[in-house]
């Protein structure tokens, strides 16, 4: 009988289920969208239970669909610093509140002022910001006061699926060191920072390792009786994942990733603390701690574009007309700050704007205006990693909106780096990989090179190079210029 293992990754628009062999062929795949509540522009809130049954259906349909196969383990990538207010009774008391909810922001912009700020962000990796759990529990605390008085545990949106999965609350530590909670050195909560926002350590779940598993029980979830057991293997944060599914976890490569926002990650051997607080540091494995920038922009930014400017909501327009960009008028600069920043500027506040724009400028202008400020924030990233000691010679490109060649090409452009497009489900194929680790299929991380697919690289053109050299400075101009601006 056939031996497969399926990787969850819980991401912010849709959960996807990806079932591989055990030489990482994938066999099938299935997606699910996840509706996102934004009300007002500070509130992104995800019903837990609509992404709890797109689970249940992923791992029914795995189990099922095939008399010759059997998943010998199931396991987990997960978008990170979600929240979930849970009672006794294991019900949720809040909605899952996402990482770009900024309803926090009062909370974090105390603690970022206070010198606390800067040893907790020593202690726990985590640049202040609205998203980090302690913000959010301080917010829940002071303005959900009868559900505060029920409050059981506090979890991500791993945690909760895996409890309704297996009975049991468990956090892996590359998942639990984005909370801004864990003691990153010493891999434990941190009795500081939870005194800070006034956290007992019984709200939050043991922290296990990456490789941790629990069996699934049937009789919580899944109206169909096992004949085997199955591992739940706990798996690690998306963004970690990423690096390790397309093998930048090593000196030099850097994982570039944008699918609904975007981010650049490179490996250490040890934990990074950036003396100016712009990047964060989390863990994967021992001797693995993953380096970078998140931003809030992505392709989030371009549909809105899309859906706002052009009435599109569709993929297919993102490279339209790119292929002319270097050959077009000046481009306005875009500031793609439209729900605040993370890195490396780390201000909620941020505002997103157009600059430069004259009677020449067309809608297309703006469309690829607005490609290119997405492009420019990676770039900032990436320069700032740079900066900070850590010298980049690749970027493993994977996400939705790094599909199109087109998009691949401009980047490596924009970049001046070579662009590796790597594996498509880079998260999930990371998940898998963490799989055959805890099933002792391999045996250490040096194994898993080998399971890691080539890419196509995209090389720099020098005059590109050129054009985008130029924009970039004048983007870091009116980025600066724009955050001493109080709209």
């Amino acid at each position: 009988m056939k031996q497969h293992i399926l990787a969850i990754d819980l991401g912010t628009t849709n959960i996807k289920g990806i079932i591989y062999d055990l030489e990482g062929k994938l066999v099938s795949q299935a997606s699910h969208s996840v509706e996102t509540n934004t009300p007002t522009s500070d509130k992104s809130e995800q019903d837990p239970e609509e992404i709890l049954g797109h689970v249940i259906s992923i791992i029914q349909n795995a189990i099922t669909q095939n008399d010759d196969s059997r998943i010998v383990g199931i396991t987990f990538s997960t978008a990170v610093q979600s929240f979930i207010a849970v009672d006794n009774d294991g019900k949720p008391l809040t909605q899952n509140i996402i990482w770009s909810d900024r309803r926090s922001e009062k909370y974090s912009a105390l603690l970022a002022e206070d010198v606390l700020g800067k040893r907790f962000f020593e202690l726990t990796g985590n640049p202040i910001y609205p998203s980090l759990t302690g913000c959010k529990f301080q917010w829940f605390k002071e303005n959900e006061k009868s559900d505060y008085k029920r409050l059981f545990k506090i979890a991500s949106i791993k945690e909760y699926v895996l409890f309704k999965l297996t009975g049991q609350w468990a956090i892996d530590y590359s998942t639990a060191s984005a909370t801004g909670l864990m003691d990153i050195h010493e891999l434990k909560w941190s009795p500081e920072v939870l005194s800070y926002f006034e956290i007992d350590e019984h709200l939050l779940s043991p922290l296990v390792d990456v490789t941790h598993s629990i069996p699934l029980k049937n009789r919580l979830a899944l109206p169909l009786e096992l004949e085997y057991e199955i591992p739940l293997i706990l798996g690690a944060s998306d963004g970690c994942l990423a690096n390790l599914g397309v093998g930048a976890i090593v000196t030099g490569k850097a994982a570039l990733t944008i699918g609904t926002s975007g981010a650049v990650r490179i490996a250490s051997p040890k934990p990074y603390i950036d003396s100016q607080q712009r990047l964060f540091c989390y863990y994967l494995f021992k001797d693995v701690y993953i380096v970078g920038g998140a931003a809030n922009t992505g392709a989030s930014t371009y549909h809105w574009f899309l859906e706002t400017f052009e009435k599109q909501n569709s993929a297919s327009a993102i490279s339209q007309g790119i292929s002319e960009i270097q050959k077009t008028i000046r481009l306005p600069i875009f500031l793609p700050y439209l729900q605040g920043e993370r890195a490396p500027i780390w201000d909620a506040n941020a505002k997103g704007m157009f600059y430069g724009i004259t009677a020449d400028n067309d809608i297309q202008d703006f469309r690829l205006a607005v490609l290119q400020g997405i492009l420019y924030a990676m770039s900032d990233i990436a320069e700032t990693i740079t900066e900070s000691g850590m010298p980049i010679v690749d970027f493993f490109a994977n996400g939705g909106f790094l599909k199109s060649e087109i998009v691949a090409q401009k980047l490596a452009d924009v970049t001046n780096k070579n662009v590796v497009k790597s594996v498509e489900q880079a998260s999930a194929f990371g998940a898998f990989l963490i799989g055959l680790l805890s099933l002792n299929i391999i045996s250490d991380i040096e194994e898993i090179q080998g399971f890691i697919p080539k890419g196509e690289v995209f090389s720099p053109n020098t005059e590109n190079v050129k054009i985008h050299d130029t924009n970039f400075k004048n983007f870091l101009k009116m980025q600066k210029m724009v955050l001493d601006i109080d709209i």
